[in-house]
C-alpha cells in the first residue's frame, strides 16, 4: 500500500524564479552602474538592456529606461530647485561671481554698478566714492580698516562682505593704495609711513586674493603722507588723510 504523501513533501516548482529574479535584478543594476560610469551611448545601452530583459525574463516583463535626455532634464531641474533654495545672499554672490568673466565696464556702468552695491548694502556713510580720471576709487578711512599705526585688518564683516561683492561683481583691475598723514612713524615693523601705507595696501589686496580674486587683476601701491587730500595741518584734515583707496580702473584707466 503506498504511503499518503505528507503536505511538507510536496515540491516547489516555482522556487527557482525567486532565484531567477535576484539574477535579473543584479544583472540591471550592473548595467545602470556601467551607464553611470561611462560615456556609453544611450541608445545602444538602452538597446542592450532592454535585450537582455527580453532573452531572462520575457517580453512582457520588461521595464523601459528612461532616455538620456530625460536623465539630464531631471537632473537640471533638481539643481534649480537647489540654487531656489539658497538664500538670496549667496545666489547674489554666486552671480557676482560669475560676472567676472565680463569685459571691463567703463567709468559710467562702473559709477552705476558701485553706488547699487553700496546702496544695498547701506554703507553709503562707510565707503565714499570718488570719480577719477582712470576710474572710481572706493575711499575707506583708516579707522574702518586698521588700529592707528598698525597693518592687519580689523575691518567687520559688513564692510569686508561688501567689498568682496564689489570686487567680484566686475572684471575690471583693481589698485590699492595705501596712505598716511605727515606724523612720522618709526618702529622696527615700519621705519616711515611708507612702509606702513604699503603694508596696508598688501593687507587689502590679500584679503582680496584669499577670497578668490585673480592676483593679476590687483596692483598696491604706498604712498605714504605724499598723496594727501587735505593739508596736514589740522586733526580732522589729518583724519582724511589716512585712508586706503581702492581705485577699480575703467577699461580707459586699464590700458
Amino acid at each position: 500500500m503506498a504511503r499518503k504523501k505528507k503536505k511538507g513533501d510536496e515540491i516547489n516548482t516555482n522556487a527557482w524564479m525567486d532565484t531567477y529574479a535576484d539574477t535579473v535584478t543584479l544583472l540591471l543594476t550592473f548595467f545602470i552602474l556601467l551607464y553611470s560610469i561611462s560615456s556609453v551611448d544611450a541608445q545602444k545601452l538602452k538597446e542592450l538592456a532592454l535585450a537582455l530583459q527580453q532573452a531572462l525574463v520575457g517580453k512582457d516583463s520588461v521595464y523601459e529606461l528612461g532616455s538620456l535626455e530625460e536623465i539630464k532634464i531631471e537632473k537640471g531641474d533638481k539643481e534649480a530647485e537647489k540654487q531656489s533654495e539658497k538664500p538670496p545672499g549667496e545666489q547674489g554672490q554666486n552671480q557676482a561671481q560669475n560676472n567676472t568673466s565680463q569685459e571691463p565696464l567703463n567709468k559710467d556702468e562702473l559709477k552705476e554698478t558701485l553706488e547699487e552695491i553700496i546702496e544695498q548694502k547701506n554703507l553709503a556713510d562707510s565707503i565714499k566714492l570718488v570719480e577719477d580720471e582712470k576710474g572710481i576709487i572706493l575711499q575707506l578711512h583708516e579707522s574702518l580698516l586698521f588700529d592707528s599705526g598698525k597693518a592687519q585688518l580689523k575691518a567687520t564683516d559688513d564692510i569686508l562682505d561688501a567689498l568682496n561683492t564689489i570686487i567680484n561683481s566686475v572684471s575690471n583691475n583693481v589698485l590699492i593704495e595705501g596712505n598716511t598723514d605727515n606724523t612720522p612713524i618709526h618702529t622696527s615693523e615700519f621705519p616711515s609711513n611708507w612702509e606702513l601705507s604699503t603694508a596696508r595696501a598688501v593687507s587689502v589686496a590679500r584679503h582680496f586674493i584669499d577670497c578668490g580674486v585673480e592676483p593679476k587683476r590687483i596692483t598696491v601701491k604706498g604712498f605714504g603722507e605724499y598723496n594727501p587730500i587735505a593739508e596736514n595741518d589740522t586733526p580732522e584734515n589729518k583724519s582724511l588723510n589716512r585712508r586706503v583707496d581702492i581705485l577699480i580702473l575703467d577699461e580707459e584707466g586699464a590700458n
